[in-house]
């Protein structure tokens, strides 16, 4: 969501106050819901593997030489691995996958498709298969969505005592062609048989894993086999059951005190579940044990503060978060992995860290930087790319720069329309923000049109009854609040309320704002003692959650209520 601005007699622009609420839904309308419903796509920064965060504030001088930058063999991203065997077992697949996603995160050569960052790929993949897209190919569409140069697909065959892992590796454009692999091992030799799979995939790449990359994967194998399982037991639920695959990562550590990856996940979850002190903890424990191994000048040192920062955003807590993220950044330069697609994330991680705290030339400074590093590396028709373009343009709409925020949101409709993402919420998302600002524009029907596609994309996708239709059916009402069709306009507006309080939203400046919108348009209609009532709605509500209110719109309405009763 985009950022809000509840001085609601207040034109921005013109710095100007206004004198009536009639005056208020010409001028100053429209800039109240493009700040509240504004959908953006959010940069993830709680990706275990791959987050790599920095930041633009200015910076000591280097006290040693940096190193070049790393040329990157290609980006391989390890497909969810098909499993034949005792049921009990199957967790054997969910720790392979991961242990050889983030060991080739070590090995500065290759980048690492991160598994969360396909998960977001093949949701938008099911999204289009609930639209009624046939015969998708789920490995190779998310494949070609994240831009991957190497796809790793493969099958495990489990008799109970031998472990036998076949695998093939295909190269894009079309992930034809391909060369195969068959690696036997037991349980008892698990670690040794994911050696053996990152050995032969860096092989297939023509990629070098250095002697000081192999002893950090050695830093990070588990010693406890048991422990392990329990872990690799969470990965195969954290996305379905998060609260149980907690326990299971807490019960890793009872085994084995100093498990590195256990610690990172255990932190993520916490993160994900808002306990942001216990998230602090976890990760802050993950860091001390990189100390103590001496790898703080390692990218897992790196991503440990960067996702200490990420803690530090989600409270709200911008000074520390840019201080972690600084630190990241360093570590990061010093590796010569500053021309990668994770500095690409950081950049606009950090974009959107200086939005936040209103440092929009900050903020554009390095989302532009994010994009150039994506474009270098042909990552520029990618839906992440689009994502940091949509970025782009809802920073211009809050700076009321509507042409170049316009200009940003087509660029991003047009790659997602290249990318065969019509049918999808993101797509839904970006004809949202054009719709609204249209409506700013005074653009009605062009507004209308965005608007209703957007509602009907999110409709076919069952979508119905999520935040972001609420948030559409706030801006279609508002598109009929300023043609003054006010009985259209109260219909949406009422949608909209009934959505929130279903999903627990009744509490957020949003459903304030939705509920001074209410009053705004029984103003329009000459009923002033109900616009008072809902705008009093507003004002107690934006009082008591702590965003600033409008009380001087709320005594204009019962000025013009008494009025009209002494009449």
């Amino acid at each position: 969501m985009g950022k809000t601005n509840n001085t609601i007699l207040k034109d921005p622009s013109m710095n100007k106050t206004v004198k009536t609420i009639h005056e208020l839904s010409q001028l100053v309308s429209w800039l109240l819901y493009r700040h509240i419903e504004a959908i953006r796509e959010l940069p993830l920064r709680i990706i275990p593997i791959i987050l790599l965060l920095t930041c633009g504030t200015p910076e000591q001088k280097e006290t040693k030489p940096r190193v070049e930058p790393v040329t990157i063999k290609g980006r391989i991203q390890i497909d969810e691995i098909k499993y034949s065997g005792p049921p009990k077992e199957s967790w054997i697949v969910a720790g392979i996958r991961d242990t050889v996603t983030n060991d080739l995160a070590k090995v500065r050569e290759v980048e690492a498709i991160s598994i969360d960052d396909q998960n977001k790929a093949l949701k938008m993949i099911s999204e289009r298969r609930k639209a009624g897209e046939k015969n998708l190919d789920p490995s190779k569409e998310s494949a070609k969505i994240l831009a991957a140069d190497y796809l790793c697909v493969g099958n495990l065959q489990n008799t109970g005592k031998v472990l036998r892992l076949n695998i093939r590796l295909l190269k894009a454009p079309d992930f034809s062609a391909e060369q195969t692999a068959t690696i036997d091992g037991t349980l008892d030799e698990i670690f040794t048989l994911q050696d053996k799979v990152v050995e032969s995939l860096l092989a297939n790449v023509d990629a070098k894993m250095s002697s000081e990359e192999r002893l950090t994967i050695e830093v990070f194998t588990p010693k406890n086999k048991k422990a392990y399982e329990l872990y690799s037991q969470g990965l195969q639920i954290k996305d379905t059951n998060p609260k149980k695959a907690l326990d299971l990562f807490l019960e890793t550590l009872k085994l084995e005190p100093d498990y590195l990856e256990a610690l990172n996940q255990i932190g993520i979850q916490y993160i994900v579940l808002s306990q942001y002190e216990k998230a602090l903890e976890y990760l802050t424990k993950r860091k001390k044990i990189l100390e103590d191994k001496k790898l703080s000048k390692s990218r897992q040192y790196a991503t440990t503060f960067a996702n200490i920062a990420s803690v530090y955003s989600g409270q709200g807590k911008h000074a520390e978060s840019l201080d972690y993220d600084l630190q990241s950044k360093k570590i990061m330069e010093n590796l010569g992995l500053e021309k990668t697609a994770d500095q690409a994330t950081t950049l606009n991680n950090i974009g959107f860290t200086y939005e936040a705290q209103g440092k929009y030339a900050e903020a554009l400074e390095y989302y532009f930087k994010s994009n150039k590093i994506m474009e270098d590396l042909g990552l520029g028709k990618t839906a992440s790319y689009s994502d940091t373009l949509n970025n782009i343009g809802a920073l211009y709409d809050s700076q009321g720069r509507f042409s170049e925020a316009l200009e940003y949101y087509f660029q991003s409709k047009k790659i997602r329309e290249d990318l065969m993402l019509k049918k999808t919420a993101g797509y839904a998302n970006t004809l949202n923000n054009i719709g609204y600002l249209h409506t700013a524009q005074g653009k009605y029907d062009e507004a209308l049109n965005y608007l209703m596609q957007s509602k009907s994309i999110e409709e076919d996708l069952g979508l119905g009854k999520s935040a972001t239709y609420k948030s559409i059916l706030n801006n279609i009402g508002g598109v009929y609040d300023a043609q003054g069709k006010y009985d259209e306009a109260l219909n949406y507006f009422f949608q909209s309320i009934n959505i929130g309080k279903d999903l627990g939203l009744g509490k957020t400046p949003s459903h304030a704002n939705t509920l001074y919108n209410i009053g705004e348009v029984y103003y329009g209609k000459g009923e002033y003692c109900k616009s008072a009532e809902w705008i009093e709605k507003a004002v107690t509500l934006q009082e008591q959650i702590g965003v600033p209110s409008d009380r001087k719109s709320l005594e204009v309405a019962e000025e013009k209520c008494n009025a009209s009763k002494r009449r």
